[in-house]
């Protein structure tokens, strides 16, 4: 049997950390076949958690097919993977009836918690709803909407705890702190079209990076010679920005970047004050309202705070919209929610690094408890170093040696492990050219899971996919980035590596 605290926010002036209450009450497995139910918003839908556009075709399509995606199997509300919030609670595979809305805010709670009441199988409830009243469009004001929200709650948890069955639990979540989620990506480089994640918030079309255009111009017009003679690069632009804006308007209602009032360039620190103190006034609100709620009709109503006390790394937000949670995200807010809940925290597991030094064994905001090792044969035609703030692996003549740079990370007691990464081909003229990616559990027998090849340049970063690392869980575990050491790679031709994030649970 399991036991979960009552962790309420009671605090008026700033939202504070989760306190255990002095009274335990014991939570057991849900009984066979109820299901739990969410109200929630596109997180919850895990919109982007999928931020990987593959390792061929052009970056057109890429964005079309993957701007508003979800990945239902890595939502942290109702995923199928064992450390998603329901499969903790004890509710298995297809027992979700997830009612979020993208684009949701409280004024939707009412109609998503009457689709779970029709449903008399459902028996506990998750509640995050709430970051998009927090992201008003630009020049808005939150007069009046704290009231407006309290009337809205009121009414969803008037519908919950009058036709959930007594010993229903239902789990609430304050926002997380969206300020912050901007002061952390504004200056961060969005690897598909911007040179920043604030030019795509702000839909800058002169801030599309060159390669981008290109990308696309090539696509179309088949040629590097051809885009560099004939293309109308604001054309392009202007296409690049029709594909944010339509995903924008059609999700969200808006004609500009998302969350206007804290993203867009256009807001002021005074708009990022009130939107601050907004997000702390309306987890308070939530706070206070469960526990005029808690017990009515023998339904508990739980509250906390630990997606708001979250940090928020780059590594947890999606490289297409530098807005959502990725799959590390989603992990994240799985894991502060089952710590907060549950008597048994989870301790996963996160190493990225996005070399921003050049020195082997710093990153920026993870510990791998490792160097990279560096190996380049005594002729100097191999390099292997760092560039611009990237690993690179070059050569220049066709003598057939190896270069490659590898690391080792501790994975011993984790049941799975997935890992990522951004990469540029250059100059790699022909198929031969190739840098292989390896794996290995003792740095003895390696295992390719992939390879970039010519022909080819990259007119930008290409986020490729990922890769499921959990048969090579080990104390000593390795990846390994290594050119082929039977190709023609020469004239400087070389693949460039960045944004490596694993994950392990």
């Amino acid at each position: 049997m399991r036991t979960i605290s009552i962790a309420l926010l009671l605090t008026s002036g700033c939202v504070a950390a989760d306190e255990l209450g002095e009274q335990e009450q014991a939570v057991t497995a849900p009984p066979a076949g109820t299901k739990l139910g969410v109200i929630g918003d596109s997180m919850a839908l895990a919109t982007h958690s999928n931020d990987m556009c593959g390792n061929s075709g052009e970056l057109g399509s890429c964005l079309s097919n993957s701007l508003g995606a979800h990945d239902p199997a890595w939502s942290y509300a109702s995923g199928t993977l064992p450390w998603s919030f329901p499969q903790r609670l004890g509710y298995a595979t297809g027992y979700v009836n997830n009612a979020a809305v993208d684009g949701a805010d409280w004024s939707d709670a009412l109609g998503q918690a009457r689709a779970l009441t029709a449903d008399g199988s459902v028996r506990d409830v998750l509640i995050n709803l709430g970051a998009n009243d927090v992201c008003a469009p630009t020049g808005t004001s939150y007069a009046g909407r704290l009231s407006a929200i309290s009337t809205s709650i009121d009414s969803t948890l008037t519908e919950l705890t009058s036709h959930l069955q007594p010993g229903s639990t239902i789990y609430w979540s304050g926002v997380l702190n969206v300020v912050a989620l901007r002061n952390t990506m504004a200056t961060r480089r969005h690897d598909h079209t911007f040179n920043s994640c604030q030019d795509l918030w702000d839909l800058a079309g002169d801030n599309v990076t060159t390669e981008a255009s290109w990308s696309l111009c090539k696509n179309y017009l088949g040629s590097d010679l051809m885009c560099r003679y004939t293309a109308d690069w604001t054309a392009v632009r202007n296409w690049f920005i029709g594909i944010f804006t339509s995903y924008l308007s059609t999700r969200y209602g808006v004609d500009e970047g998302p969350c206007g009032k804290i993203l867009s360039s256009k807001s002021t620190a005074t708009d990022r004050a009130e939107a601050a103190q907004f997000n702390i006034d309306l987890n308070n609100l939530m706070a206070q309202k469960a526990t005029q709620y808690n017990g009515r009709n023998g339904v508990q109503v739980k509250f906390t705070s630990a997606l708001y006390n979250q940090p928020v790394y780059p590594y947890y937000v999606s490289k297409l919209d530098c807005f959502h949670p990725n799959r590390a995200g989603q992990l994240a807010l799985a894991s502060a929610l089952s710590n907060a809940f549950l008597a048994t925290p989870r301790t996963d597991a996160y190493f990225a690094d996005e070399l921003d030094t050049t020195d082997d064994c710093t990153q920026e905001l993870t510990t791998w408890g490792s160097c990279w090792q560096r190996v380049t044969p005594s002729q100097s035609n191999i390099r292997v170093d760092y560039e611009s703030q990237t690993l690179r692996i070059q050569k220049f003549t066709s003598q057939e040696q190896v270069g490659y740079a590898q690391r080792k990370v501790d994975l011993s007691g984790k049941s799975s492990a997935w890992f990522s990464f951004v990469h540029r081909r250059d100059n790699l003229d022909s198929s031969s050219d190739r840098v292989d990616f390896l794996v290995s559990k003792d740095g003895v027998t390696w295992t390719r899971l992939d390879y970039f090849q010519g022909a080819g340049n990259d007119r930008g970063w290409h986020t490729g996919q990922y890769y499921d690392l959990t048969p090579y869980r080990s104390a000593t575990t390795w990846i390994r980035f290594q050119n082929n050491n039977s190709n023609n790679m020469s004239d400087g031709d070389k693949v460039n590596f960045d944004k490596l994030v694993l994950i392990a649970w």
